[in-house]
């Protein structure tokens, strides 16, 4: 017995001084506190709740200016908001590797969103044409179609003396959209697409639970869980709803092929083209994609473009609703260009809306879906002075970037479209509004989003007056590997008669 006691403390102490030596060079910045030897940041987060844990992890980005330590247990990991810094990181070529530690959760590791840095280049490369603004432009139709079936539901709770949860009608009015443009219009039906979302979300919620628990990172402990099982069962129904869809997909593009029928419009582009038939008919590196490949990419489009989109447009309107002095500018330009409910939606009539596009960057600013990122080294890096070993994770908090009162003025918490006025964006440093991220790896969807946001403020406008009683300082969010709110969007509705 005192042998193995004596073992024990030998391995501990080795493996302190190993631990130790791995990250001497970090040992000059500042660390977030409290922190304590073996559990680092934990307290920060166990037994705390969803809003807790935001705000804590929040604290750490806006207390510290640059570059700072943050324990995961006695994992380091780096973190900033410092717009130099994240310029030079999200741009560095040894920068691009999303950290398998925080995105493995979500097992799309084929996918866009988490696939390792060579295989992403090629699918990078391989799906770059298939969200060029001919083919966005050629989604409007489905915008438009699934934004009136959101405002015909609306038209049911109008004048109603409660609130309603908005965010609930524009999920379901994102995840058609997302729908018919990943896999086409026929799989509007809201059952089984639904099913499919709640699973995908279901996962997406475990990622953030697991990330900051330390039980829940040792894989032995996990699989014991009511949550690892939970996972497994989500999985499954999405692999088979998806693997399902790809099949059908594949059968349509084969009989298509067969009677030599392409519905293509002038430009010899399809309409819409949906991005199934794009990625089935795609190659990698000379390749076709395979059926994993395919079916991580579909999943990823369709949770990312839900789940972002629903959540921008939701607090949008929740903005728009607290500061009505604003709501009706945004209408009277949409009256302007849009003047009937007819008017047709060209992409040239969207860029006149510039007002409501200064809106939705103000969201986007002030409560973008995506709070914060993360990168790998894949060799050491330089950054503030320090070399930064291979492998070492560095989270960017875009929410800490866009609250930076050195950026955006003493008042930067406050909702203010003005901010992109083209005057403010010219004289304001390059790289410092980055909601979809930027350089090689942004976000391959963000025109996407920009238009269908667009398109749905327009008819949610030009037919609802909106209303809420919360207030601006009433806002707290809950951590995620979203943005999303500690209380619902509840909004009441007067039906527009000007």
């Amino acid at each position: 017995m005192v042998l193995l006691l004596i073992s024990f403390l030998i391995v501990l102490t080795l493996l302190k001084l190993v631990h130790r030596n791995n990250h001497r060079f970090a040992k000059d910045l500042p660390s977030v506190e409290p922190c304590y030897p073996l559990l680092g940041n934990a307290l920060m987060f166990v037994g705390k709740s969803p809003e807790q844990k935001f705000e804590n992890l929040a604290r750490g980005f806006l207390q510290n200016d640059r570059l700072f330590k943050l324990w995961f247990g006695p994992k380091l990991t780096l973190g900033t908001s410092h717009p130099e810094l994240v310029q030079k990181i999200v741009n560095h070529p040894d920068c691009i590797e999303r950290p398998l530690f925080f995105y493995k959760q979500l097992r799309m590791t084929q996918g866009l969103l988490v696939a390792r840095h060579g295989l992403w280049k090629q699918q990078r490369k391989a799906l770059n044409s298939t969200f060029n603004l001919k083919i966005l432009h050629s989604f409007i139709p489905i915008f438009e179609e699934c934004s009136r079936k959101l405002v015909n539901r609306l038209q049911n709770h109008v004048g109603c003396s409660k609130p309603i949860n908005l965010a609930q009608f524009v999920s379901q009015c994102t995840l058609e959209m997302v729908c018919g443009t990943t896999l086409g219009m026929e799989h509007l039906q809201q059952e089984s697409g639904s099913r499919f979302l709640h699973h995908i979300e279901r996962v997406m919620d475990i990622m953030g639970e697991r990330i900051l628990s330390i039980p829940m990172q040792i894989t032995a402990l996990y699989f014991f869980t009511p949550m690892f099982w939970q996972e497994m069962h989500s999985l499954k129904m999405n692999r088979q709803y998806a693997a399902e869809i790809i099949d059908e997909g594949r059968r349509k593009m084969k009989a298509n092929e067969q009677s030599n029928t392409i519905d293509e419009d002038q430009d010899g582009y399809h309409k819409p083209q949906i991005f199934l038939d794009q990625i089935l008919s795609a190659n990698r590196a000379g390749k076709p994609f395979d059926d994993e490949e395919i079916q991580h990419n579909v999943r990823t489009m369709i949770a990312a473009g839900n789940d972002t989109s629903a959540l921008a447009i939701s607090h949008c309107c929740l903005w728009l609703a607290m500061y009505p002095e604003i709501q009706e500018r945004v209408h009277s330009e949409i009256k302007v260009h849009f003047p009937y409910s007819d008017s047709e939606i060209t992409p040239e009539g969207l860029k006149k809306l510039t007002y409501t596009e200064m809106c939705i960057k103000e969201t986007l600013r002030l409560t973008g879906p995506a709070p914060n990122i993360a990168r790998e080294t894949l060799a050491d890096v330089e950054l503030d002075g320090l070399i930064v070993p291979k492998g070492t994770t560095i989270i960017l908090s875009l929410y800490a970037l866009h609250r930076r009162q050195d950026v955006w003025g003493p008042q930067a918490d406050r909702f203010n479209p003005d901010n992109f006025d083209e005057d403010k964006c010219r004289t304001r440093p390059a790289g410092v509004f980055i909601p979809f991220s930027t350089g090689p790896r942004d976000c391959i969807g963000g025109r996407y989003a920009m238009i269908s946001m667009k398109i749905m403020i327009l008819y949610i406008l030009r037919n609802f007056r909106l209303t809420t009683q919360l207030k601006p300082e009433q806002l707290r969010y809950k951590f995620g590997s979203t943005l999303k709110l500690a209380c619902d969007h509840m909004i009441q509705l007067e039906k527009r008669v000007d």
